[in-house]
């Protein structure tokens, strides 16, 4: 998962500024998060949040922390929501994947406003934001096949709710 990691920053901020429109972006560090949501034990996505959160506040030039705590509690809300959820649902994947970025990016836009940085509490940072969720979103797909392959994963652990369907 480190490498994972790693690899994923490389491309965030090496190669995916080339498919940048206007301000916005695709966020493939995120994409983490929401595989490990989606296929992993629930246990593991307040850790997977806290790395990726901790990288990227690393590798950024926002205020140290921000991200951090914005990834903590969009992953917290992500685990709940997905408690509840099909897994297997492309769709579904999809619209938690936007929900999950674009939260992020508002809790971001708030602990930014409120620790006195006024870049974040703009309009455009918001249209940012959204701009930024659609590409990750569009992305996303892509992601989830390389990691379903790279983790040789077969879904074993979403069938155990299916003996008593």
């Amino acid at each position: 998962m480190i490498l994972l990691l790693a690899a994923l920053a490389v491309l965030d901020y090496c190669f995916i500024p080339a498919l940048q429109n206007g301000a916005a972006r695709p966020i493939a560090l995120y994409l983490p998060v929401l595989y490990v949501a989606f296929r992993w034990p629930r246990e593991k996505i307040a850790p997977a949040a806290m790395a990726v959160g901790l990288v990227r506040d690393l590798l950024s030039s926002g205020p140290l922390g921000v991200e951090l705590t914005s990834l903590i509690f969009s992953g917290l809300l992500l685990d709940l929501a997905v408690q509840k959820m099909d897994r297997n649902s492309e769709p579904v994947k999809l619209a938690v994947t936007f929900l999950f970025v674009q939260t992020a990016f508002l809790i971001q836009w708030v602990l930014g406003g409120l620790l006195g940085f006024s870049q974040f509490m703009t309009w455009h940072a918001l249209s940012v934001s959204f701009g930024s969720a659609v590409l990750t979103t569009v992305v996303a797909p892509l992601f989830y096949m390389a990691a379903g392959r790279l983790f040789r994963d077969d879904g074993s652990m979403l069938k155990q709710y299916e003996l008593f369907g």
